[in-house]
């Protein structure tokens, strides 16, 4: 349980992370984010935004890898409707 806690509260860090780097109001847009095996996963709430995200990749990487040079990719996906 208490690894479940922190890999969810890792994730919650890179989501405010992930936000704090996007310009405007991209990031409300943003509904999660992770790392795992050196992939940064960023989840968005529809397509028209995953676009912008993607259009912001190169920076956001930049500023992941300073945060954990580990980071050695970016993937932005739609999250499924809930």
């Amino acid at each position: 349980m208490a690894a479940l806690r922190r890999e969810a509260a890792a994730a919650a860090a890179w989501r405010e992370f992930v936000i704090t780097s996007l310009d405007g109001d991209i990031g409300a847009h943003v509904t999660g984010a992770a790392v795992r095996h050196g992939r940064l996963t960023v989840l968005v709430d529809s397509a028209a935004w995953a676009a912008r995200v993607r259009l912001a990749a190169t920076d956001i990487m930049h500023a992941a890898q300073a945060r954990d040079p580990a980071v050695a990719a970016i993937a932005v996906r739609i999250a499924p409707p809930r």
